[in-house]
């Protein structure tokens, strides 16, 4: 992908457009399911075609009950084998069984019940758009949650020298934001389909004043294999995550909120108030990726 011609990928930049690129020029499905299971009671097969096979995505919840009431249904990803991260826009509620399915080739439905919902208590024009749903017992060794970026992981993902996207009407040019411009990244939506976008900015929404840690998202260019496996999101789709690829390991950035392919509040600049909530409950805390085999840009 020619970004800039004065822009050289760090390593841990590279890793993550080979991370997806290298997939998606072989080519395969999109969706993670052979069967599209519509309740937490049906089975599910993962999809061996689908371009992102032999990816462990069990921390992202297929099945909720809020599927009765679609297009309302909630997404959610495991953080912890206890806690379930999900928008604060649209809650999953006490009482709501919740399911997800196992990659360790067996495809075993785990279900379990939220007993607790906890929104960011600053909430307000859809942001901080987080919340955190805590279930009635751990989730097995079997669904691995989340990992997400350190603190320090601008350290390895410099800014770029320069940057020429608008958003609207106002061009963005703050280079803090621009550390993850162009990185393919994959999100999954109600149909628990993979599809792939980038990364605009990371940082203050334009014309948003209270979304100081946003991650947007924008349309792959026209003719590329990217655009080829980007699907817009849609009402519906909402807490469903989106992650880099890492050395195969997903990374969690965002849930979905809307925008392109999946913009949202950046998980990582909210994670001390997430290990927080997490810590009410015991010895529970976010899962950081370890970028220590990359070299520091």
């Amino acid at each position: 992908m020619d970004y800039d011609s004065e822009y050289t990928p760090s390593e841990a930049q590279a890793a993550a457009i080979a991370g997806v690129d290298s997939r998606i020029e072989i080519g395969g499905d999109m969706v993670a399911f052979t069967t599209y299971p519509t309740g937490v009671d049906d089975p599910a097969t993962r999809n061996t075609s689908a371009w992102f096979d032999g990816l462990d995505f069990s921390c992202a919840s297929h099945a909720n009950d809020h599927y009765a009431s679609y297009p309302e249904y909630v997404g959610g990803v495991a953080i912890t084998p206890l806690h379930v991260l999900h928008d604060g826009h649209w809650l999953l509620a006490v009482g709501d069984e919740i399911a997800f399915v196992t990659a360790d080739g067996n495809d075993t439905v785990v279900k379990r019940t939220i007993v607790a919902v906890t929104q960011h208590p600053d909430f307000t024009d859809y942001y901080p758009d987080l919340a955190i749903a805590t279930l009635d017992s751990e989730l097995p060794a079997t669904i691995a949650p989340a990992v997400i970026l350190p603190d320090d992981w601008r350290d390895w993902f410099p800014a770029l020298p320069k940057m020429t996207e608008e958003l609207g009407r106002r061009a963005l040019t703050d280079l803090d934001g621009t550390r993850l411009y162009r990185l393919p990244h994959i999100a999954f939506d109600q149909q628990e389909r993979g599809h792939v976008g980038e990364v605009m900015f990371v940082g203050q929404m334009p014309n948003k004043e209270l979304w100081t840690h946003f991650i947007a998202t924008r349309l792959p260019d026209t003719g590329t294999v990217r655009r080829d496996f980007y699907e817009s999101t849609t009402a519906g789709d909402s807490g469903s995550p989106s992650f880099l690829i890492l050395n195969d390991q997903p990374v969690l950035l965002n849930c979905v909120a809307g925008g392109y392919s999946g913009s949202g509040t950046s998980v990582v600049d909210y994670a001390t108030w997430i290990n927080g909530v997490v810590a009410l409950d015991g010895a529970y805390a976010l899962q950081r990726v370890d970028l220590s085999g990359y070299v520091k840009a």
